[in-house]
């Protein structure tokens, strides 16, 4: 079994220089910026970027095989021009995903980057973060992402790329518990078939975390679960719903950093 990684500008000249090896997952972030403010974001950000053919060279010297590709991890991936150019470069490799090749995106700025050059990549998953239907609320979530937007480029993206799945990853709060009946209602008219739904995470040792806010959206796993029970039991068969709590979420992200960073 290969490893679950994170690579990004923090770890990446570490990783150049490991031996070749097998990868199960690597979730890459080329840059480490975003866009919005997420209110649950506590992750630091930098203006480092990782150089292309720097990234060429690792898939061809340090991969010796890869099951699922990610790019766009913690922050977001479109702000950087090359994005194309580094799902080509996975794409072209020897080592292309046999599983998943997945896009990660806020869908703000998807309509700067070649949805053709996508899918000859042979991009398999574009996975967008949207936590409700009602604009105003995603304003207050998402650092004051518009909606209007982020639906216009995830509709033209499912027309150019309809072989490509979408999926909708929402982040499950006190705020917008109560109403994910309404966004997979609206994912689904615009090309939309997956709801990853995440329960809302408290790191109460972030410095950077907003607590006082984050004691406001904290749901608890018992509320969390049979939400989403309720909301896949309503459209079982039309959609595919995939299910994280946060004690798993935690889990997972433990074991990923801790893989992530080797001596």
């Amino acid at each position: 079994m290969g490893l679950k990684i994170n690579l990004n500008v923090n770890n990446f000249d570490v990783w150049r220089k490991r031996p070749r090896q097998a990868f199960d997952v690597i979730r890459f972030d080329s840059n480490l910026d975003c866009n919005i403010h997420c209110a649950y974001c506590d992750i630091p950000r930098s203006d480092a970027q990782i150089n292309l053919d720097d990234f060429r060279e690792f898939l061809a010297e340090k991969v010796e095989a890869l099951g699922h590709f990610q790019l766009g991890c913690q922050m977001e991936p479109t702000l950087d021009p090359r994005l194309t150019s580094f799902l080509g470069a996975v794409g072209e490799s020897q080592v292309k995903p046999h599983g998943m090749f997945r896009l990660q995106t806020n869908g703000i700025l998807l309509h700067r980057h070649d949805p053709e050059a996508m899918r000859i990549a042979g991009l398999t998953l574009l996975t967008v973060s949207m936590d409700s239907a009602d604009p105003e609320l995603v304003k207050k979530l998402r650092g004051g992402t518009s909606s209007r937007k982020v639906y216009r480029n995830v509709a033209a993206f499912h027309r150019h790329c309809p072989e490509v799945k979408i999926a909708f990853v929402a982040t499950i709060t006190r705020m917008n518990i109560d109403s994910i009946d309404d966004l997979v209602a609206s994912g689904l008219e615009i090309g939309v078939s997956i709801f990853n739904l995440r329960q809302v995470m408290h790191r109460p040792a972030s410095p950077l975390a907003d607590h006082a806010l984050m004691k406001t959206l904290v749901v608890t796993v018992e509320e969390f679960l049979a939400m989403a029970g309720r909301v896949r039991a309503k459209y079982d068969g039309v959609a595919t719903f995939n299910i994280l709590s946060a004690p798993q979420l935690r889990e997972i992200s433990l074991e990923t950093r801790a893989a992530s960073a080797p001596i």
